[in-house]
């Protein structure tokens, strides 16, 4: 165990008994109690007492009441806070997320009764004594995530808990329990009612956890992802494409969140960076992480339309440029549009599409072929909940699964993205790092002349001819055609334009 884990848990047990010293009950409770039999590093720890608000803050010295209306004080102790949260139970629940009421209680085991998982209704002493009325280290060493008492009804009062369900399984590798699995289905559609930032929030902690392909694979097999509050546009049933499959297997392979991002909005929206903008901010993503993921999209969708064919002017007025010239041309100006550092978060996402396929072209195998359904479907009921990625996906309207995964793949245009990657993408792969490296100006900041040069020179006044004027000269400089030189860029800028190529 780390330092700062062991140092932060001796803190807890210090908030624990002095607690108990007040002849008050007090437990460590939830996802601490689950990471420390689990001997996983621990995030907070968090605490559950027989103890009013006001006898809490009583009790210390240092308090924040960051939740009163649901009997939570924060501890402030030594280096760390300690969420502490009196014994209770709530009797109903408002829009399908938080309680109406909340009662004040003094038995544990009700307190533990009312959390969503088995694995995360156990509390332990200051001692290191367990107390799991319902099973959870049992379920966990089976690997089985399980809902305390009934699935639906757990469900019911908290339709986030149907997202953090697959989180789990996905995160702790565990197989969904049956019965709580065909509550999920059953209950999806409650997830209209959770708030878009809450479902953002857990989707970026599936796909930046250990296991992004099976979240991603029970994600789409619950179809929750077609009941968001906000209607969601783009084909992500494609994810369920063999195509994607092979990519997505190797997703946890990707250190950063962002990039796996990438890749994920490339296998559904390749040629569509406009579309994804809109989706991510109906998820309400941050506006820069919508900013980063868009250019990158749309580093991609310039390359692979080859929009920059007619702009690799001749390097050499005897000889017709290269392939290799004329994509270093494309690739310089999707820099110039959209960023070096899109350009490289294009070149991460690009390589890992690029080796999955290769590598399963090289295998002699062909493309995957789906597995026999599991229990996605609810007739299936004897089937376990899929341990692996892939798997069935329930459909909708009058599809059957494997044509509206098909369709989903059609729109995303996927089969264009796969041939791209497998063919063309390796000039850029081999070579897109050194050339960023050379390029002398990635902006018309870089330029050795400004709007104030151009209407000295010109003697007119400001308008949209500066910034044109400036993107050419830009243009130029990137493809290596002019010097940056001010003496150059100037004669360049104020040549006629029928002589700029000659």
């Amino acid at each position: 165990m780390e330092e700062k884990n062991r140092t932060m848990i001796e803190e807890g047990r210090r908030v624990l008994e002095r607690l108990r010293s007040r002849q008050h009950e007090a437990y460590f409770v939830g996802g601490f109690v689950r990471d420390f039999l689990l001997e996983r590093p621990v995030k907070d720890v968090d605490i559950a007492t027989s103890a009013k608000p006001e006898e809490v803050m009583e009790a210390f010295s240092k308090t924040v009441p960051t939740g009163l209306q649901h009997g939570t004080v924060t501890v402030l102790t030594g280096d760390y806070s300690f969420e502490v949260t009196t014994f209770r139970k709530e009797t109903e629940y408002e829009g399908f997320r938080r309680p109406a009421e909340v009662e004040y209680i003094t038995d544990l085991e009700e307190d533990l009764k009312r959390r969503d998982f088995t694995m995360n209704a156990m509390a332990m002493d200051a001692e290191g004594n367990l107390i799991d009325p319902f099973g959870g280290q049992s379920d966990m060493d089976r690997g089985v995530l399980r809902c305390v008492g009934e699935a639906a009804e757990r469900f019911g009062e908290d339709a986030l808990r149907m997202l953090r369900c697959i989180r789990f399984a996905a995160e702790y590798g565990l197989d969904i329990e049956e019965a709580t699995w065909l509550a999920l289905l059953r209950q999806a559609p409650l997830l209209r009612h959770i708030a878009m930032e809450r479902v953002r929030a857990e989707l970026q902690r599936m796909v930046g956890g250990a296991d992004p392909a099976r979240a991603a694979g029970l994600l789409l097999a619950s179809g929750l992802w077609r009941h968001a509050k906000t209607p969601l546009a783009l084909p992500f049933a494609a994810w369920g494409h063999p195509h994607a499959q092979t990519v997505i297997a190797h997703l946890s392979s990707i250190p950063a969140e962002e990039d796996r991002w990438a890749v994920l909005l490339l296998l559904i929206g390749s040629q569509q960076p406009e579309a994804v903008r809109a989706e991510l901010r109906a998820l309400t993503f941050p506006g820069e992480d919508i900013a980063r993921l868009t250019h990158i999209l749309a580093v991609h969708a310039q390359l692979q339309r080859g929009d920059a064919e007619a702009a690799a002017v001749q390097p050499r007025p005897d000889a017709p440029a290269s392939a290799e010239e004329r994509a270093a041309a494309r690739f310089k100006l999707a820099v110039l549009a959209h960023g070096k550092e899109a350009a490289r978060g294009w070149l991460r996402a690009a390589e890992l599409l690029h080796e999955a396929w290769r590598q399963q072209a090289g295998a002699g195998a062909g493309l995957p072929q789906q597995d026999a359904p599991p229990s996605a479907n609810p007739a299936q009921p004897g089937q376990a909940v899929p341990h692996r990625a892939s798997g069935s996906y329930e459909a909708s309207g009058d599809l059957t699964m494997d044509e509206e995964i098909h369709t989903a793949a059609g729109e995303a245009c996927l089969e264009e993205l796969f041939l791209f990657m497998t063919e063309e993408a390796a000039v850029y792969l081999e070579n897109g790092e050194p050339w960023i490296h050379v390029m002398p100006v990635y902006g018309v900041k870089d330029l050795a002349v400004g709007g104030s040069d151009l209407m000295a020179q010109s003697g007119q006044k400001a308008g949209p001819w500066i910034g044109e004027t400036l993107n050419i000269l830009l243009e130029r400089v990137a493809l290596g055609q002019l010097e940056n030189t001010k003496e150059i860029l100037m004669t360049e800028a104020f040549r006629p334009t029928e002589m700029r190529d000659e």
